[in-house]
C-alpha cells in the first residue's frame, strides 16, 4: 500500500495487528509512525504501552508484543531495522526469521507490531516474504511533484504563510525533494517573509539554500552567456560545499542532454505540451530548458554531450586528473570550442 492509503485507512479507523514500513522517503514514515501512535495510544499512557526494539533477537519481540497493554486497548511495539529484513546476513537468521514468520500469522489483537526500516529491505528473504503476505506493507517512495508541491502548501500553511504552487515547485527546484531539509527552508523563508502572508520566488532566491542541480543550471546559463568568471565562481562554490567534480561533470552532461532533446523536438515541430511531457519536468525549468537551447542547434548540442561524455571516459580511464579535465571541458563550452 502506498502512504496516502495508510493514512486514508488510519482515518477511517482501520489499524492492522502488523505492519511494514519501508522506503526512501524517511520524513513522511516517522509522519506515519507518530500518526499510529496518536491512534493507537491513549495520552498520558504512552511510556508503559509502548516498545522500541533496535534490531532485537526473536524472543525479544515475541515478548513484547505478548505483554498486556496497561489500562488501554493496545501496546505498541516498534521493531527498528531488523538485519532479517535488510541486506546482510543475521546472526541464526534462518532460526529467527522462522520463528517470526510464524509469530506474526498469530500475534496478538492486543498489540499493534510495526517493522520499521530505514530506506529498502532485502524482498528475497524469509521475513519480508512472511509480512508480504501477513502484513500491511507500506512504501514509502519519493513524493511525486504534485504530491510534493502539495506537502510544501501545507506545510507552509502551518507556519501561516501562503505559497502559489508555482513558487512551490521552484522552492523543490532550488532546494531539492528531501522533506525534512525543505521542512528548514520553509521555517528559514516564514522567518525571512515576517509580517507577509505570502513567500514568493524572490524569497527564495534570497535565503533558500541552492542543490548542486540548481547551481550547475545557473552555471550553464553563464557558460551560455560567454561569462566565463561567473560559471567558474559557481564551480568554486560547488567545489567548496564538498561536490565531487566527477559529479558536477555528470550533471553537466545531463543538462545539455536535456538541452539536446529541447532542441531535437523543436526542430522536430513537437507540441510544447508534448515536449514538456517527455522530459519530465516543471513548467518553470522546462522554460529556462527552452530558453537555454536555443544558444545551439541540434548538432550543436550533441557535440556538447559528446565532449561531456569524453571528459568523464578521460578521467574515469585515469588519461587525464579530474580537476584539469573538467575545466579544460568548461572552457571549450565557454568558448563554443565544440
Amino acid at each position: 500500500m502506498t502512504h496516502q492509503a495508510f493514512f486514508d485507512a488510519l482515518k477511517a479507523g482501520s489499524v492492522a495487528r502488523v505492519y511494514l514500513f519501508y522506503g526512501e522517503e524517511e520524513h513522511v514514515k516517522r509522519s506515519a509512525l507518530k500518526r499510529l501512535r496518536e491512534r493507537i495510544l491513549t495520552p498520558g499512557l504512552e511510556q508503559i504501552n509502548e516498545t522500541i526494539l533496535d534490531n532485537p533477537a526473536a524472543d525479544a519481540v515475541i515478548a513484547a508484543c505478548e505483554t498486556l497493554p496497561m489500562m488501554d486497548a493496545r501496546r505498541l511495539v516498534v521493531v527498528r531495522d531488523s538485519a532479517l529484513l535488510t541486506s546482510g546476513r543475521a546472526r541464526d537468521e534462518a532460526a529467527e526469521a522462522e520463528r517470526l514468520a510464524t509469530y506474526v500469522r498469530r500475534s496478538p489483537e492486543t498489540t499493534c507490531l510495526v517493522f520499521y526500516c530505514a530506506g529498502g529491505i532485502d524482498k528475497r528473504k524469509k521475513l519480508a516474504q512472511a509480512l508480504s503476505k501477513g502484513a500491511e506493507v507500506v512504501q514509502f517512495s519519493p513524493l511525486d511533484d504534485v504530491e510534493l508541491a502539495r506537502w510544501i502548501r501545507a506545510t507552509c500553511k502551518g507556519y501561516g504563510k501562503a505559497i502559489s504552487p508555482q513558487t512551490a515547485q521552484y522552492l523543490s527546484f532550488t532546494s531539492g525533494r528531501d522533506l525534512t531539509l525543505l521542512l528548514r527552508e520553509i521555517e528559514k523563508l516564514a522567518s525571512y517573509a515576517q509580517g507577509r502572508d505570502e513567500i514568493t520566488q524572490q524569497d527564495v532566491d534570497a535565503v533558500a539554500t541552492r542543490t548542486a542541480e540548481c547551481t550547475v543550471f545557473s552555471m550553464v546559463d553563464a557558460i551560455l552567456a560567454g561569462k566565463e568568471a561567473q560559471a567558474f565562481a559557481l564551480l568554486a562554490h560547488l567545489l567548496q560545499s564538498g561536490e565531487a567534480r566527477i559529479g558536477i561533470l555528470a550533471l553537466i552532461q545531463r543538462q545539455y542532454r536535456q538541452m539536446m532533446h529541447v532542441r531535437l523536438m523543436q526542430e522536430g515541430k513537437v507540441p510544447t505540451g508534448e515536449q514538456m511531457k517527455r522530459l519530465g519536468v516543471p513548467g518553470f525549468v522546462f522554460n529556462r530548458l527552452q530558453g537555454q537551447a536555443r544558444a545551439y542547434d541540434a548538432q550543436g548540442l550533441m557535440r556538447c554531450v559528446r565532449l561531456c561524455e569524453e571528459t568523464d571516459y578521460a578521467i574515469k580511464s585515469g588519461r587525464m586528473r579530474e580537476d584539469a579535465a573538467l575545466e579544460r571541458a568548461m572552457l571549450r563550452l565557454c568558448a563554443r570550442e565544440v
